[in-house]
């Protein structure tokens, strides 16, 4: 991979954004951007909560092959809004389809 990939890969928030094609808030950078092995987001309706969750798991199994990612939520459907948002940031992107 190019030196220009490799240092979007380092950045959660870059890979959002120049990959995923997705610019997230101030917030949402902050939860891409922690590297707690377990996180836990408490906020309002309609914040982004799931995006940034699904684009969190996209780059950890981007560049950490290996890694076991659960999705859990208080419902099955909850987890399967993550999960459709993870399925279609992948389905629609030439870079991640190429690279996978």
């Amino acid at each position: 991979m190019s030196n220009e990939i490799s240092a979007i890969l380092k950045s959660p928030t870059m890979f959002a954004m120049k990959i995923l094609n997705f610019t997230p808030t101030k917030y949402q950078a902050e939860i891409l951007e922690d590297d707690s092995d377990k996180i836990m987001i408490i906020g309002s309706r309609q914040i982004g909560k799931s995006t940034v969750l699904s684009i969190k798991a996209i780059w950890t199994a981007f560049v950490k092959p290996a890694q076991e990612i659960l999705i859990i939520a208080p419902t099955f459907r909850q987890s399967q809004i993550v999960f459709e948002k993870i399925k279609n940031f992948c389905n629609y992107n030439e870079f991640i389809k190429r690279h996978t």
